[in-house]
């Protein structure tokens, strides 16, 4: 679905650099052919963190045979007046279209799944030490699934093999609730991202899922020096 998407956003992309070009050059066509979209004028430059301007934004016409698609992905230029001042997540170069990923706003609390049956589990979230030496924070956001490199079960004498726990899924790195551009776009300092949330079940009972309980115990008997992280594929 990722690739499918990559692939669609780019075309889209190729799309909007012929048709702002078009744009400049004719208005012959009937607007009814075309769908359009916020684009950013050439030779303007939005640097990730600036608000979106009046004076930025120029209208691009997407002919409705290649629109369909693009509309998940791109800001119909109907609806600039609500998008408007919003800080955007990356550095847009002009002649481009502007994304809804551009514009997404930083999460400011932390969500998890309440119990809904007495006999449902509940989602708790879980703070496990990371080993700073080896861990780039800035390439985890939450929703990443990872996994955890810990030592296995042995005596100080003779310490366990290494052994890998996982996947969890991240809820949050540090205090970031979102991406590291996002958080970036919205001015919220980032801290503490030697420490990641992971997203545990807990039964009526509050027993933690075995895995999770695996894992607390694994980095408790190492004392909790901080765990390697493993990047797993994204979805």
């Amino acid at each position: 679905m990722k690739n499918l998407q990559g692939l669609i956003i780019a075309l889209a992309l190729g799309i909007a650099a012929a048709a702002l070009n078009w744009y400049y050059l004719s208005s012959k066509s009937s607007k009814d052919e075309f769908d359009y979209f916020i684009g950013v004028k050439p030779g303007i430059t939005i640097t990730a963190g600036e608000p979106l301007l009046e004076e930025h934004l120029v209208p691009v016409p997407v002919p409705k045979r290649h629109a369909a698609g693009l509309k998940d992905f791109a800001v119909p230029y109907e609806e600039r007046v609500a998008v408007l001042n919003m800080k955007v997540t990356r550095t847009i170069p002009g002649g481009t279209l502007v994304l809804d990923q551009d514009l997404k706003t930083a999460q400011q609390e932390l969500r998890l799944r309440k119990r809904r049956t007495p006999g449902d589990t509940e989602e708790v979230g879980i703070p496990i030490p990371v080993d700073t030496r080896t861990f780039i924070a800035s390439l985890v956001k939450p929703g990443d699934m990872v996994s955890f490199l810990v030592p296995g079960p042995g005596t100080p004498q003779s310490p366990g093999r290494t052994e890998k726990l996982g996947p969890f899924r991240v809820v949050t790195v540090g205090n970031r609730l979102s991406s590291s551009e996002v958080m970036k776009a919205a001015n919220i300092q980032q801290t503490q991202q030697n420490v990641i949330t992971i997203s545990a079940t807990e039964d009526k009972e509050g027993n933690l899922d075995p895995l999770t309980q695996k894992l607390i115990d694994r980095t408790r008997s190492s004392g909790n020096r901080g765990a390697e992280v493993v990047f797993r594929p994204r979805d």
